[in-house]
């Protein structure tokens, strides 16, 4: 039984170092970098920021919200999102970051949600329950509903 947790501590720790990455991308640019509160001040507003770590606000109010992009705007460079796909991007878009991206990453949640489950049901819920899995619930309400069985 070693295989699937060893495979899924490898897994953690990959999406670990990839929201690490994700989370220095998405911090808006430097004009508006410099005009925001002290490091301390997003994580107090942590109800703003996705797990993921996608929406730090750099230039928003308290919450973040006003620094994401409004289910309007929310398209691809190409092609188009579905509506479920559109609404999973909602509260969770910085301006000026591609809304594929972060799409790609509930995708992402989906696929280890798949593998997981794959390999043992309870180990998935747990990993989901945990958080350990980012974003886990509104991945599988909006991108992979087939796992709402694995929910808490």
């Amino acid at each position: 039984m070693t295989g699937p947790v060893a495979r899924l501590a490898t897994a953690v720790v990959t999406l670990a170092a990839a929201t690490v990455l994700l989370a220095g991308c998405g911090s808006g640019g430097s004009a508006k970098a410099e005009h925001s509160a002290p490091a301390e001040k997003p994580a107090a507003s942590a109800p703003g920021i996705g797990p993921d770590g996608t929406t730090e606000p750099s230039s928003a109010p308290a919450t973040g919200h006003a620094a994401t992009l409004p289910k309007s705007q929310l398209t691809p460079a190409t092609g188009t999102f579905t509506d479920r796909q559109r609404d999973y991007l909602v509260g969770k878009v910085p301006k000026g970051m591609d809304p594929s991206a972060v799409l790609q990453t509930g995708q992402e949640s989906c696929d280890r949600i798949a593998s997981t489950a794959d390999a043992s049901r309870t180990v998935a819920k747990q990993a989901i329950a945990s958080g350990e899995i980012t974003d886990a619930k509104d991945a599988i309400t909006y991108l992979c509903p087939q796992f709402k069985s694995l929910l808490p």
